[in-house]
């Protein structure tokens, strides 16, 4: 940390002309040491100097799990020539055979719609069994005709007092024409 009376003395020195080394001589002889003095200096000249770096904590030591005793066999083993001891498992990649029927299955499913829309158009086409389209005939409808006949019995009252019945018959003609 800089001292705020080392800054006040070196910028007065140097204000009155004094060089650099008599301002250090005379800073050592009072007690101050080069440290100071150099990053004194360098605030005045507006160099900013990093702080001192933060010393690392240790690493915490390393932690060894503890064993248990195992009884040794008494089997030996003898090398077997050829035979590397130390094997490392295959990485096993997916299969690819999944993906290629998927893919062909997807492809006969297309084919099969194309067949099933196209197929007609196709062989009448190239093979002419279509028969040819029948010419298009306009004609005036026929008019219609409505006969109704209507029967009516009608009681009618006497003023003798007796019900007689009288019949009525009514013939309507109707006809209609419609045009387009």
């Amino acid at each position: 940390m800089i001292n705020q009376d080392v800054l006040n003395y070196i910028r007065g020195q140097i204000a009155l002309g004094v060089s650099r080394d008599v301002i250090k001589k005379s800073l050592s002889t009072g007690g101050w040491s080069e440290a100071d003095m150099v990053e004194a200096f360098a605030a005045i000249d507006g160099i900013r100097m990093p702080p001192p770096p933060v010393p690392a904590p240790p690493p915490p030591p390393p932690i060894q799990p503890i064993s248990s005793p195992v009884a040794q066999s008494s089997i030996q083993q003898r090398p077997v020539p050829g035979v590397s001891t130390i094997s490392t498992a295959p990485v096993r990649r997916r299969s690819v055979w999944p993906w290629i029927l998927l893919i062909l299955l997807l492809i006969i499913v297309g084919l099969a719609a194309a067949i099933y829309f196209w197929y007609p158009s196709i062989v009448d086409k190239y093979f002419g069994t279509e028969a040819p389209p029948a010419p298009i005939v306009e004609q005036q409808p026929a008019p219609v005709q409505n006969n109704t006949t209507v029967n009516i019995n009608v009681p009618v009252a006497s003023s003798t007092g007796t019900t007689t019945t009288t019949t009525t018959t009514t013939t309507s003609t109707t006809t209609a024409t419609t045009t387009r």
